[in-house]
């Protein structure tokens, strides 16, 4: 299978900028705060800094002249002034990827920061100043800044570091798919980006109850169901004939043969296309590291996925419920770890805020909760208490499900039961 940019190292992904809507409520409207990035390419083929150049990147960071901003599905072009220097913008609280590309669109390199692909527009505070990541040199096809914003501005602890390492090197395996339809035009530059994300589901354990802290199983870990996300513009198909992408298929990595087949979560309307590939198990590489192949509509798009191989960098939301004297449930409290206990700052980690289903023995919604957060950076979103306005009585609860999208996108839910 002939892959185009198979050796881009440009990660096209970034947190879904997640606008929910709740019971009887129509769309939140939202306000992006968006953070500028400058920075220069010096026009002396940047001697300032040592170069290390790949022997198979045809260019070098002089041959710049646009740079290419991504941040969800969304993306900003902006050019390269004549004397070197380029601004641009990206919302604050997501993930952005950063790509440098020739007056006609060919990949050269993507920016690296803090050992990673991908810079995490982050902060507790709701604030970030402005990036500079003053001159730029290139090493292979890693775009390399005099000033790493990971260093100097945007203040990660261990754990969050470890954590958007781990992601990154997930995302390293979508970085050659700026092409996926094997045109050799990028694909934003065509119909748009062509999203692709994970979803997970975690069996956590036990809720906390009135002081009582939740408790996580220690098999909870591995009782994991993956889900592969693919969606893109409806212009990439013929239709919104929803058979279109019902009928889609994977192949894959296992000698190209049929893995998975889309499931009933996949949809077309008159905008957009989404696909869910499902897979349930215990199994350690539930979905190979691999090229995989989409077809759909009778064409084909080529994509590489990898599966995060550790299963600690999971962000486990913890719920305690609290109860009235008459045994009825009237708040909970949420508190977020990794699975070895340290502690999260949701609002460094997440995309949205969280989505609460309580459910009864038989299944039953005895409360849904959809997140109105318009945006993880709105300080007036509380992640810690939800107070019920009808109280829900404890016996007649059999489980809780919490879910949220992180800051690069991707969906995960915790199972909770009762003590």
């Amino acid at each position: 299978m002939k892959m185009t940019y198979a050796k881009l190292s440009v990660v096209l992904f970034g947190a879904i900028c997640f606008v929910a809507l709740s019971a009887g409520c129509e769309k939140v409207s939202f306000f992006r705060k968006k953070v500028k990035i400058t920075g220069y390419i010096s026009q002396n083929r940047n001697l300032r800094m040592p170069i290390t150049k790949s022997s198979d990147n045809p260019h070098t960071l002089s041959d710049a002249a646009k740079v290419l901003v991504f941040y969800g599905r969304d993306y900003d072009l902006v050019n390269i002034a004549s004397d070197g220097s380029f601004t641009a913008r990206a919302p604050l609280g997501t993930a952005t990827a950063i790509a440098f590309l020739t007056s006609d669109f060919q990949f050269i390199g993507n920016l690296f920061a803090g050992g990673m692909n991908v810079v995490p527009l982050v902060s507790s505070t709701g604030e970030l100043p402005d990036i500079n990541l003053d001159e730029l040199y290139l090493d292979g096809y890693r775009v390399i800044p005099v000033n790493d914003p990971l260093l100097d501005i945007i203040a990660l602890s261990p754990a969050e570091l470890a954590f958007m390492q781990e992601l990154d090197d997930y995302y390293e395996a979508l970085a050659k798919n700026i092409d996926m339809d094997n045109n050799g035009s990028p694909d934003v530059m065509q119909h748009g980006k062509i999203d692709i994300t994970f979803g997970i589901g975690i069996g956590s354990g036990i809720c906390g109850l009135n002081g009582t802290p939740a408790s996580v199983t220690l098999n909870s870990v591995h009782e994991q169901n993956y889900s592969i996300f693919i969606e893109a513009d409806l212009a990439w198909i013929s239709s919104g004939d929803n058979s279109l992408p019902q009928n889609a298929y994977l192949t894959g990595p296992d000698n190209n043969t049929t893995l998975y087949e889309s499931s009933d979560g996949s949809y077309s309307n008159n905008k957009n296309f989404k696909i869910l590939f499902e897979s349930q198990g215990n199994q350690p590489m539930i979905f190979p590291p691999g090229v995989y192949t989409l077809h759909i509509d009778n064409k084909e798009f080529s994509f590489y996925f990898s599966t995060i191989r550790s299963n600690d960098y999971r962000v486990v939301v913890k719920p305690e419920l609290i109860t009235d004297s008459q045994n009825r449930i009237t708040s909970i409290l949420f508190s977020y770890e990794f699975f070895d206990g340290n502690p999260v700052d949701p609002r460094r980690l997440f995309g949205s805020g969280i989505d609460l289903n309580i459910s009864d023995a038989s299944g039953n919604f005895l409360l849904q909760v959809v997140s109105e957060l318009d945006s993880p950076t709105d300080n007036n979103y509380d992640f810690y208490t939800m107070n019920l306005s009808n109280p829900i009585d404890l016996t007649d609860v059999q489980d809780l499900k919490i879910s949220y999208i992180d800051i690069f996108g991707n969906s995960v839910s915790c199972g909770w039961y009762l003590p």
